[in-house]
């Protein structure tokens, strides 16, 4: 499926020549007091995180979107921007059910937390033996994000297997089958009596 961004927050979704669109997420922001505020409500924001999850317990759902947020940027006032953040990346990997919704924040927390290992390993004066080591913990993090990614397309059945013969030699005499075979259980077909 290939997404294709449009102006503001809405976004396209692209699959065989169908475009749908999607209402825009809503986001939160902080209020003066420091409360957390949502200009659609906060009921609409919460509705958005138990479909952008595919989780219908919202405490649940809250907690997985803000838990994968705290890998985004763990400083606390970066914290909103972190969870809208989360949030419209859920949407986009669009989890069906619990499981796909722990496996999305699964993808969301190793890929950033790979990402901030990048950068520590990157920053200047970093010694060698520092670069090192984030290098190596983003590789193992890459592999978790690539482990993730892959039991969520198995889960959804998207993993099945294909095997395709491309040469057949049929030599004189010999018969050849093309489509597919489904042979029945009993081993007695073909036998005369």
């Amino acid at each position: 499926m290939k997404q294709r961004l449009t102006t503001g927050d809405e976004h396209n979704l692209t699959d065989n020549n169908t475009i749908r669109s999607q209402c825009p997420i809503p986001k939160l922001k902080d209020d003066e007091d420091g409360r957390l505020v949502c200009d659609a409500g906060m009921e609409e924001w919460e509705k958005s995180v138990m479909r952008g999850t595919g989780i219908p317990d919202k405490n649940v759902a809250i907690k997985i979107v803000t838990d994968a947020a705290r890998t985004i940027h763990p400083d606390l006032e970066k914290f909103t921007d972190s969870v809208n953040t989360c949030l419209t990346l859920m949407h986009g990997i669009n989890p069906q059910d619990e499981q796909e919704g722990m496996l999305a924040a699964q993808i969301i927390s190793s890929h950033n937390m790979a990402m901030q290992c990048f950068i520590r390993a990157s920053s200047q004066g970093q010694p060698a033996e520092g670069i090192d080591l984030f290098t190596k913990l983003a590789t193992k993090l890459m592999r978790s994000y690539t482990a993730a990614l892959e039991a969520l397309t198995r889960y959804r059945g998207k993993g099945q297997q294909k095997i395709s013969v491309e040469h057949v030699h049929v030599h004189k005499g010999g018969q050849a089958i093309v489509g597919d075979v489904h042979h029945q259980g009993g081993g007695d077909h073909g036998k005369k009596q």
